[in-house]
């Protein structure tokens, strides 16, 4: 397989995944109080949405790269 293969491969994977899974789970963790050698701390998941479009120009780009690569040969 050439690197262009496998970059569009990815890219198909990645796209298929934006399609499927519609955001990015992001786990942050703050401190909420500290007295000394106390400390309280608290994780808060932030979701950031990924845009359907994204997906799909993943993978159309993807399929491009595929189709590119068969009719060089």
């Amino acid at each position: 397989m050439t690197a262009l293969r496998i970059g569009a491969v990815l890219l198909l994977i990645v796209g298929a995944g934006a399609l499927i899974i519609p955001y990015i789970p992001i786990t942050t963790e703050e401190t909420v109080f500290e007295a000394g050698p106390i400390k309280a701390k608290a994780e808060e998941e932030h979701h950031f949405p990924v845009p359907a479009a994204v997906g799909a120009g993943l993978i159309l780009a993807g399929g491009a790269l595929l189709l590119s690569q068969r009719r060089r040969g």
